[in-house]
């Protein structure tokens, strides 16, 4: 006998919160963390995330009021099906020499959609380039920060931490957009009162 997807979700999460330290995170980002090792299948990663308990509340107040959602690619977006998400790379046109989609994509998005949005970047580290440029005219409520890769990824999330801005992240080069939806779902679940982990 097969178990229904709903018990098999209940029950990750169950070897989740046996398996997983995440004691140092408030009941919010302890949310946010089970969620995006249940993404990703790594326990491990707990070590590596960076959720304020502060920017987590910021988050599932921002998305509970509609706020708009930016999204860096497609991937992302299709990841959080529940939620309208405009996506960066698509806003991109006449990318010079030495940029990319992503930058110029998010760099227009941040500055044609009001102050106070979401943001989620769960691929390139350039995207975030730009929400760090921008963010001195036009302030997100939150950026989950979720970069990938080996060239940029790190060093992006290390400035978004060093920030003023209201951010989750994780200290490696792990990310992507698997991981960026998780917390994004995470914080959406909760707006309406959807936990999965003991508070």
């Amino acid at each position: 006998m097969t178990q229904a997807a709903s018990e098999i979700e209940l029950e990750s999460f169950a070897i989740i919160a046996r398996e997983a330290d995440l004691s140092r995170f408030g009941p919010m980002g302890r949310e946010v963390a089970a969620r995006i090792i249940h993404s990703s299948g790594d326990i491990g990663i707990a070590t590596d995330l960076i959720l304020p308990e502060a920017a987590v509340e910021a988050g599932v107040a921002a998305l509970a009021a509609r706020a708009p959602l930016i999204v860096d690619v497609r991937m992302l977006a299709a990841g959080i099906p529940r939620y309208p998400a405009i996506t960066a790379i698509d806003l991109a046109t006449g990318v010079p020499a030495g940029s990319t989609r992503s930058y110029q994509g998010m760099r227009r998005a941040l500055l044609e959609y009001p102050a106070g949005c979401v943001v989620a970047i769960g691929s390139a580290p350039t995207a975030l380039r730009a929400v760090l440029e921008v963010s001195a005219v036009k302030t997100p409520c939150l950026v989950a920060g979720f970069p990938v890769g080996f060239v940029g990824a790190v060093e992006s999330k290390e400035e978004l931490c060093r920030s003023s801005l209201s951010a989750l992240s994780c200290r490696s080069r792990r990310g992507g957009s698997p991981m960026a939806a998780a917390a994004i779902n995470a914080m959406l679940l909760m707006s309406k009162g959807e936990y999965r982990v003991a508070r």
